[in-house]
């Protein structure tokens, strides 16, 4: 938009000046050149003062264009920069007792960075991530899945070390049988997964490609094509009324999410949202409410 209000300008100042100069001719010549107002050579002189006045606005108007050319690709090339930027991975943080966490990047209508949709997938060595940089400087809060398969909430402080905190929540097995399904370390990044269902059921997730199912009573799996999903661990929500259902597109501008979904807030608390019929939006906090069987 700059750029054509730059051309309307200059083209307004060069009608002007354009106008003044054929204003300027009609008048009788007077002072040093008044006696040589019959001479031709004389009389086309405005006329060439005026050509040659209009061939240097159009050129400082063609100046102009240029730059303001110049400077609208360089904010769209910024822009674009910008936009690549929000997408790329961000350095682990500081001063966290469980480091092996990076923060989720943005997948439209599964996850932001501190929320994370019904059927959606948080891998090994996720998490959510959140900070209040004015309240707590130096301090990031996560929640996530470490690589050996524990599901962790964690306080990072990078200025006071002594003042970080991890909570397991679902614990890791320590042997490396993958035989067994409580032992994930071993298991490739992309075929464990954290996710909540659309019942907001809290489940760890394990993928099996070679159609071989984890034999355990206390696991679930269903088949699809040539690959099985395991289900090794999973929490029900708690103290509902009544039963959580789906609320599509229930965030529908920055971020576009559907109901129900997890929200982990700038100081930590990781909430569950969702749609009751009778009261409403719910944020349900999971160590109060909806899930504190997971925090004694």
């Amino acid at each position: 938009m700059e750029r054509f209000e730059i051309v309307d300008d200059d083209q307004e100042e060069a009608n002007a000046n354009t106008n003044a100069q054929h204003d300027d001719e009609q008048q009788e010549p007077s002072g040093i050149f008044a006696h040589q107002a019959g001479n031709p050579r004389f009389r086309s002189l405005p006329i060439l003062v005026t050509v040659a006045m209009m061939v240097a606005i159009l050129s400082i108007g063609s100046i102009a264009l240029q730059t303001g050319n110049n400077n609208n690709n360089n904010n769209n090339n910024n822009s674009i920069d910008s936009k690549q930027d929000t997408n790329r991975s961000e350095p682990r943080p500081t001063g966290c007792l469980e480091p092996t966490m990076e923060c989720m990047e943005n997948h439209y209508l599964k996850n932001t960075r501190d929320r994370l949709g019904h059927d959606a997938p948080m891998h090994k060595g996720q998490a959510l991530c959140n900070s209040d940089d004015e309240a707590f400087p130096g301090v990031l809060y996560q929640f996530g899945l470490t690589p050996s398969g524990a599901l962790v909430w964690q306080k990072c402080s990078s200025r006071n070390p002594s003042d970080s905190e991890l909570v397991v929540l679902r614990k890791a097995s320590t042997n490396n049988d993958t035989n067994d399904p409580s032992s994930l370390s071993l298991l490739p990044r992309e075929k464990v997964w954290f996710q909540m269902t659309s019942d907001a059921t809290w489940q760890i997730i394990v993928a099996n490609d070679d159609g071989q199912d984890i034999d355990s009573p206390t696991t679930t799996t269903t088949t699809t094509s040539n690959t099985s999903l395991t289900v090794v661990w999973e929490q029900a929500v708690q103290n509902r009324p009544l039963p959580i259902q789906e609320s599509p597109r229930c965030l529908n501008k920055k971020p576009v999410l559907d109901c129900p979904y997890i929200h982990f807030r700038r100081h930590g608390d990781i909430i569950m949202n969702y749609i009751d019929p009778n009261d409403g939006w719910v944020a349900c906090k999971s160590h109060k409410k909806c899930y504190p069987d997971l925090w004694e």
